[in-house]
C-alpha cells in the first residue's frame, strides 16, 4: 500500500527497503495506533461501524468492504455490516461451511489474498449479487485467544492492487475490530443480566431496588404517593421438593407471566429472590395496591394448576403483601422490609390472602384474612394432596408425571426475539398478543415505522424456526432504558394468525 501524502494511504507496497517502503510501514504502524486508540471510547456496534466505515473507505481509500460475523453453533457466516455501495445488493447473504472463500478464512484462521476475482472459484461474488471483478482480502475476525467470529472482506476494482505484506496489515487491524466486538458484546450481555431474570424475563432484585429507591425520591420531592407489593408462591419449597425444580421452574415463569399480564405499563416486576417477586405501584394509593393485589391473585388462582395422574388438580396460589408511602415507611426499603414482615404473617395464616397492615389480635387477623381471600375452589389442600401421595402413591414414580397447566396457554409463549440487524437478535418481554401483532418490552431505542423480523420464543432454547416481519406502530419510555412499544405484523400474516390461535385457543 503506498502513501500519497500524510493523511491518506493509495495502497501498494514496494519491494526493497526503500525511503518509499519505510514511510509506509510508518504510516501504517501511526494508522493503526490512532484507530486503536480511536476504539477504546466505542461503547457500541454502530458506532464502531462508523469508525471503521471512516478508516477503510477514506484514509485506505478501499472500494468495497463486508463483515460477515460467525453463529457459535452452526458456524454459519452472515453478512453483518458493509460498504454503502455493497449493503443493499448483500445484505442477508448466508455463507454455509465450506460455501465459499470466506468459510476457508474462518476455518484456517488465515487471511487471503485474491490478485483477480474473476478467476477466483472460491469466491462466490456473495452469491452472485455482486460482481466478481478486481481484487480482494479476506481477513478472519481473530480474538486474542485466536477464536474467530467473524470474517473481514476489503475490495478494492484494480486488478493486483493487494501484495502478500498487506495481510499482515489488515490481520492487525481486523484483530483490533474483533477485539473490540467482543467487549461490546460481553458488556451487552452483562447488561442484559444485571437488568433481566435469565428464568422468568422479569427485572432483578438490583434493578428493581434502584429504580424503587428513584421513585421513592421523587415522592418525597414532589408530595407524591406509591405502593410496593411483594408476592410470594405459596407451598413453592414442598412443590419443589415433591416434584423436582424443573416444574418448579415452570410455576415461577408462568407466575411471572400472569403477574406481567395483569399490571399496568408504568408497574415494575422484578423476581426479587427465589419463589419472591416484588411490585412497584407508581402513583398508587393503599387501597388500590389492595385492589391490584386482589386482581393478581385471582388471575393466579384462576390460571394455574398442578395435575398429578390420578389425584384431583391443585392450584397454585399466592400470598400478598401491600404497603404504602408514607403510612407505612419513609423510604423504598423500608416499604420492603414492613412488606416482608406482612408477608409473614400471611403464610401463618394459610395462605392465599392480602396482607395490608400488621395484626391487632386475633379478631383482627381472621377480618383481614376474610376479606382479601376471595373464594376458595373445592379442590384438595396442599397439605391433604401430598398426605395422599405419600400415603397411597410411590413419590419417585410420579417425578416425572407431573404437569403444570396453565389457562388459555399462556405457558406456550416464552417471549419474542426482535433482530436489530441480520446477526443480533433482542429478546422482547411480551406483554400482550392480538390477531394483528403484539405489545412488548426491550432494553434499547427503537424507531416508529421500523420494520423488524422476529422469532417466537417457547422456551429459554426452544425458538420456532419461523420468521416474520413487524412495523413498530408506538414506543414509549416507561423506565430508564426500559422502552413499552405496539407492534404490527406486516409479513407472515398467516403464520401469526396461526400462532395467535395457538396461544389463545
Amino acid at each position: 500500500m503506498k502513501i500519497y501524502n500524510e493523511n491518506t494511504y493509495l495502497l501498494p507496497i514496494s519491494e526493497g527497503l526503500t525511503v518509499e517502503s519505510l514511510k509506509e510501514h510508518f504510516w501504517k504502524i501511526s494508522a493503526l495506533y490512532h484507530f486503536n486508540k480511536d476504539l477504546n471510547l466505542v461503547v457500541s456496534l454502530e458506532e464502531l461501524f462508523d469508525r471503521t466505515k471512516n478508516f477503510l473507505m477514506q484514509s485506505l481509500r478501499l472500494d468495497g468492504f463486508c463483515f460477515l460475523l460467525a453463529d457459535e453453533n452452526s458456524r454459519e457466516l452472515t453478512v453483518w455490516k458493509a460498504s454503502d455501495n455493497l449493503y443493499n445488493a448483500i445484505q442477508g447473504v448466508v455463507f454455509l461451511p465450506g460455501e465459499d472463500i470466506s468459510n476457508i478464512v474462518q476455518e484456517t484462521g488465515e487471511a487471503i489474498l485474491v490478485r483477480d476475482a474473476s478467476v477466483e472459484a472460491r469466491f462466490l461474488g456473495y452469491k452472485g449479487r455482486v460482481a466478481k471483478t478486481g481484487s480482494l482480502v479476506s481477513i478472519p475476525l481473530k480474538l486474542c485467544d485466536n477464536r474467530v467470529i467473524g470474517v473481514l472482506n476489503v475490495h478494492k476494482v484494480e486488478l493486483n492492487y493487494f501484495e502478500e505484506e498487506d495481510k499482515t496489515f489488515f490481520c492487525d487491524f481486523s484483530q483490533t475490530a474483533a477485539n473490540v466486538v467482543e467487549r461490546i458484546r460481553l458488556c451487552e450481555k452483562t447488561h442484559h443480566e444485571t437488568i433481566f431474570d435469565d428464568l422468568t424475563a422479569l427485572h432483578t432484585a438490583k434493578y428493581f431496588l434502584k429504580n424503587s429507591q428513584r421513585e421513592s425520591s421523587n415522592a418525597k420531592r414532589y408530595n407524591r404517593i406509591f405502593s410496593i407489593l411483594v408476592a410470594n408462591v405459596d407451598k413453592f419449597k414442598r412443590i419443589n421438593d415433591e416434584h423436582g425444580q424443573p416444574l418448579g421452574d415452570e410455576i415461577l415463569k408462568k407466575f411471572a407471566f400472569v403477574l406481567r399480564a395483569n399490571l399496568r405499563d408504568i408497574d415494575l416486576v422484578c423476581r426479587y429472590g427465589g419463589d419472591e417477586f416484588a411490585i412497584l405501584l407508581p402513583g398508587i394509593d393503599k387501597a388500590g395496591a389492595i385492589l391490584t393485589a386482589e386482581k393478581v391473585r385471582v388471575a393466579v388462582e384462576k390460571a394455574l394448576t398442578i395435575e398429578i395422574i390420578g389425584v384431583k388438580p391443585e392450584r397454585i396460589t399466592a400470598t400478598f403483601a401491600a404497603t404504602t408511602y408514607p403510612q407505612d415507611g419513609k423510604t423504598a426499603k423500608e416499604l420492603l422490609v414492613r412488606a416482608s414482615e406482612f408477608l409473614l404473617v400471611g403464610k401463618r395464616q394459610g395462605g392465599n390472602i392480602i396482607v395490608h397492615k400488621p395484626p391487632q389480635n386475633k379478631v383482627d387477623t381472621m377480618e383481614t384474612k376474610s376479606l382479601t381471600r376471595g373464594l376458595m375452589s373445592p379442590v384438595l389442600s396442599v397439605d391433604e394432596l401430598y398426605d395422599l401421595l405419600r400415603k397411597d402413591v410411590n413419590r419417585t414414580n410420579h417425578r416425572y408425571r407431573v404437569a403444570l397447566k396453565v389457562t388459555n396457554s399462556i405457558n406456550c409463549l416464552q417471549s419474542i426475539e426482535i433482530g436489530m440487524n441480520t446477526t443480533e437478535w433482542k429478546t422482547c418481554t411480551v406483554r400482550d398478543i392480538s390477531k394483528t401483532g403484539f405489545r412488548g418490552e426491550l432494553d434499547i431505542a427503537i424507531k416508529v415505522n421500523s420494520v423488524y423480523k422476529c422469532k417466537v420464543v417457547i422456551e429459554p432454547n426452544v425458538r420456532i424456526s419461523d420468521v416474520f416481519s413487524i412495523r413498530i406502530a408506538h414506543t414509549t419510555e416507561i423506565h430508564p432504558n426500559r422502552y413499552l412499544f405496539g407492534a404490527e405484523v406486516i409479513d407472515g400474516d398467516d403464520y401469526w394468525k396461526k400462532l395467535f390461535a395457538l396461544l389463545t385457543g
